[in-house]
């Protein structure tokens, strides 16, 4: 088939660029519009244009150009070059999956399959069963914020008769193997939305390890990313070579997906909880490493200021006052002659009591080290038994919200 230049439609002419991919029925070209903008011309090939081919042709334009879907690719226009050759016009992107994902991280690559799943899904509710899903005809845009389903040349729509890969010819049948059901290539299997499950399931293992599962052994999911282990009993199900055992929709593998995916963070939680030590911790206070105790006194007309270590802590100060009041000398004692200043306790004595009031206070001092580093123990004990308290509630629920997982279905 000789290249057109342009192709022209009753509102717009598309000058044609390279070939971007081409298929058993025609080529996709890079086109721009009359203003410049990019899009892709999807043209039969004349020399195949068989009524057959013409049909799916038409097929695919109809449902492309009247499904709304965000991951269905979309149809803008249509036209008809020298006479006899249709072509569709088709927005532009980057790159299909089979190049897009390559580079891109784990959890880019689970978005855009997602986007996959709600294109494909979008096409079984209304009919039509695609049968040559790849990731050649996905496309996205190179950040794979955008993802679209597209092809569906060979898609059966509806009641259309279909024929099996085993009756296409050679050329067509081996570009497309790797990715069809075994149902596809049986004389006459039954081609259900199961058949593009069995595809999706292989998209789904190539998209994260780079290979296309084959046989048993093949390189998992798990292997690569971790985090995502929970899909290798999905792509398992989804690719079984027994329809009947798969999935029966897109919407039993989304739920299927979400339930496994809330059962794989649970189960993780789980094992952070029981991996998680409570650990018993020693007081780490200046006030109780080096208690606190007289460095210095002074006296000056009836008044005794003595100089302090440290500077008593609320908490110091707390032990200090529920030590009890206890003095021989009952016009001095710890809670009303005693006045705490920065680091200075300050009382009035007569110079001849000086020497018993500071050792009274120096006892006083003592006492209430004592009673704050256990009052400072028994916290951390709270502390550490709410801890464990903590932990074990949390394992509880984590544990009953993984048995009322394991059990729904919805």
């Amino acid at each position: 088939m000789k290249k057109p230049s342009t192709v022209v439609t009753a509102f717009n002419s598309y000058k044609l660029g390279k070939i971007l991919g081409q298929g058993g029925s025609g080529y996709v070209y890079a086109a721009t519009d009359s203003v410049g903008s990019d899009v892709a011309i999807k043209l039969l090939n004349p020399e195949r244009a068989t009524e057959d081919k013409r049909r799916r042709f038409k097929n695919e334009y109809l449902f492309c150009s009247r499904c709304d879907h965000e991951n269905v690719v979309k149809v803008i226009e249509y036209g008809v070059h020298d006479g006899d050759v249709p072509f569709i016009v088709m927005p532009r992107y980057d790159n299909p999956a089979s190049k897009a994902v390559k580079q891109a991280p784990h959890d880019a690559m689970f978005k855009a399959f997602l986007k996959v799943l709600h294109g494909v899904e979008a096409a079984h509710l209304s009919g039509v069963i695609h049968r040559d899903l790849k990731p050649e005809n996905i496309l996205c845009l190179d950040d794979l914020s955008q993802v679209v389903v597209a092809d569906f040349g060979i898609a059966r729509f509806d009641d259309e008769e279909y024929y099996t890969a085993v009756e296409t010819k050679a050329a067509d049948r081996l570009a497309n193997f790797k990715y069809r059901a075994p149902e596809q290539m049986e004389r006459r299997g039954v081609i259900t939305p199961c058949t593009d499950i069995f595809a999706l399931g292989l998209i789904l293992n190539e998209f994260f390890t780079g290979r296309i599962p084959a046989g048993t052994g093949y390189k998992s999911i798990s292997e690569v990313a971790e985090g995502y282990a929970y899909l290798d009993p999905i792509v398992a199900r989804m690719i079984d070579q027994e329809p009947e055992r798969r999935y029966s929709s897109i919407d039993d593998v989304k739920k299927e997906i979400i339930k496994q995916g809330k059962l794989h963070i649970s189960r993780q939680k789980l094992a952070e909880l029981d991996a998680a030590v409570v650990h018993v911790e020693e007081p780490d206070d200046p006030l109780i490493a080096d208690p606190m105790k007289i460095v210095n006194v002074d006296w000056n007309a009836g008044r005794a200021s003595v100089e302090l270590n440290h500077e008593p802590t609320a908490g110091w100060r707390d032990a200090y006052n529920n030590m009890g009041s206890f003095s021989y000398n009952t016009s001095f004692h710890p809670h009303g002659s005693v006045q705490f200043y920065g680091n200075n306790a300050v009382f009035r004595c007569e110079s001849r009591q000086l020497q018993t009031c500071v050792n009274l206070l120096k006892g006083w001092l003592n006492t209430a080290n004592e009673g704050y580093e256990a009052a400072e123990q028994r916290r951390l004990q709270e502390q550490e038994n709410q801890l464990r308290e903590n932990l074990e509630r949390q394992k509880l629920e984590e544990e009953e919200r993984q048995a009322a997982l394991s059990d729904l279905t919805f």
